[in-house]
């Protein structure tokens, strides 16, 4: 995926995409969110970027007359946000106090460059710059902390940065040929995406200097949007040519989320607070063909189509490997493999029926003593996406 799909205007182009339709709220047998389909009234194209624990949704959209503006949905009404004075505005992101931050210009058409980050709070704006560069804000915390991307015109590299106070602080991942920040939480870690040198997308994690990369399992590309305070990521992967998969990421486990609005063949969740609304985009309905967005809420009279909840531990010469509350709502391929002294092995891949009520078992495996083991179990769809992916760690000495 090209790098200009992930600048403020690409983004807007490749990943924030319209919707039509009034906001009404839907919900099919085994999904385990409701979801609301979003629209500004009006609008060509919507998009969904931040959503704050009141479950406020920010996003932007374009206006029947080209305009680009920002929007803010309270569950309820959709209030229109415009920079003072410019021709186009996006808002990204939102805070718990409601304060948003998002990028303005006043170039007539929105290209050519001029971009400038802002920051809105109770109707009054502030307009800020990473120095002597365009630049726009992405996502802020509760101590007011943002973070955004910056760079020298189209073209040019795109870099994250942190903004705290007037002190700005480059956020980059080594060797990448482009960084995107999209989420801050209140602890001050920082999640989004980079390009690698092998020009291939993939999700990122910093905590202080500790860069932990994530890549979705059997993924070619990996897009990691923003993050609670739960360290909870909202994403999306894509493998090869197939159509994206979304998924949320807590802690080592990931699960595909998939949106449940009719005509929805794809899912791209961007954001997610912390009682676990979802945002973001999704493609394929016959009334809004260049694409919609969404809210979704956790349901609580709803299961996932899987869970495994693993775990392994080690000892005399055994690596027991733990799962707890297994089960799945349809047929999957069930694999696990295990990495160590940098080598995979297949320990078994085989296909399984649905499993209701979920399952408590151990699975014991003879296995040499070799040092750290990481240990990796897939449910996979006939398709070939994967649907829940568990990680696992122990030290086996040696």
């Amino acid at each position: 995926m090209a790098a200009r799909n992930f600048t403020r205007r690409g983004l807007c182009a490749a990943l924030l995409v319209a919707f039509c339709g009034f906001a009404r709220p839907a919900a099919a047998q085994g999904s385990a969110y409701t979801f609301v389909k979003l629209q500004v009234p009006g609008s060509v194209y919507t998009d969904a970027t931040g959503v704050n624990n009141a479950g406020h949704v920010v996003g932007s959209y374009y206006a029947a007359d080209g305009v680009r503006r920002g929007y803010m949905f309270d569950g309820t009404t959709y209030t229109s946000v415009d920079f003072p004075g410019a021709s186009h505005t996006f808002l990204f992101g939102i805070a718990a106090s409601g304060r948003t931050v998002g990028s303005y210009t006043n170039v007539p058409n929105g290209g050519g460059g001029q971009w400038h980050s802002l920051i809105e709070d109770g109707g009054n704006f502030t307009g800020y710059d990473f120095p002597d560069h365009e630049s726009d804000g992405r996502a802020i915390n509760a101590s007011g902390q943002i973070v955004g991307i910056y760079d020298s015109g189209p073209g040019t590299t795109n870099i994250s940065y942190l903004k705290v106070g007037d002190t700005y602080t480059n956020v980059m991942i080594p060797a990448s040929l482009h960084t995107y920040a999209f989420g801050i939480n209140d602890a001050g870690k920082i999640s989004g995406s980079y390009v690698g040198a092998d020009n291939a997308l993939h999700g990122f994690l910093k905590t202080g200097a500790t860069v932990g990369i994530i890549n979705f399992p059997s993924a070619t590309q990996t897009f990691v949007g923003g993050l609670n305070n739960l360290d909870a990521m909202a994403g999306w992967s894509q493998r090869g040519a197939n159509a994206p998969v979304g998924f949320v990421r807590t802690g080592l486990r990931l699960r595909a989320f998939d949106v449940n609005l009719p005509g929805a063949t794809t899912g791209q969740p961007q954001a997610l607070n912390d009682v676990g609304q979802v945002v973001g985009n999704y493609n394929g309905t016959a009334d809004c063909p260049q694409g919609c967005a969404f809210l979704a809420t956790p349901r609580t009279d709803g299961l996932p189509s899987c869970d495994q909840a693993m775990s392994m531990q080690y000892g005399a010469g055994t690596l027991k490997m733990k799962f707890a509350g297994f089960g799945t709502s349809m047929p999957f391929t069930w694999t696990v493999v295990v990495y160590a002294l940098n080598t995979q092995v297949t320990l078994w891949s085989s296909p399984i029926a649905a499993i209701s009520p979920a399952l408590a078992f151990d699975v014991p495996v003879t296995f040499p003593s070799v040092g750290p083991v990481i240990g990796l179990s897939t449910l996979t769809r006939a398709s070939g996406d994967v649907i829940c992916a568990d990680f696992a760690t122990v030290n086996t000495g040696g």
